[in-house]
């Protein structure tokens, strides 16, 4: 990351990280659920 980002930016990337981690928890969970 170069220079100074403004927070409300890491707080977006923070969130959509966050999202994106949950959407692959509940991808793995349906796989093991349907086998």
């Amino acid at each position: 990351m170069q220079g100074v980002v403004p927070s409300r930016f890491l707080l977006a990337d923070a969130e959509e990280d966050d999202e994106s981690a949950q959407r692959s928890l509940r991808v793995a969970e349906d796989r093991e659920a349907h086998g």
